[in-house]
């Protein structure tokens, strides 16, 4: 399969595979994208507090992949 095709990054010698690749750029457009958009909307909310109150469902989520890194210890 060609994904799974090894290269290395020129600039810093790193061996992968392109399926890495695209999975790195990937994540890295989609927490730009969502960082932005968070960004914009607290610029433009004439409620500040209620626009804060709407990110707590992205904390809540944070702090579940956190506690779920530790969930091996407690079973």
């Amino acid at each position: 399969m060609f994904f799974l095709n090894e290269i290395t990054l020129p600039v810093l010698g790193f061996q992968t595979n392109y399926r890495d690749v695209i999975i790195f750029f990937s994540c890295v457009s989609g927490v730009h994208y969502n960082l932005e958009n968070i960004y914009q909307a607290l610029k433009e909310a004439k409620n500040k507090g209620y626009a804060m109150g709407c990110l707590l469902p992205y904390l809540q989520f944070i702090l579940m992949l956190i506690g779920s890194s530790y969930s091996r210890f407690f079973t």
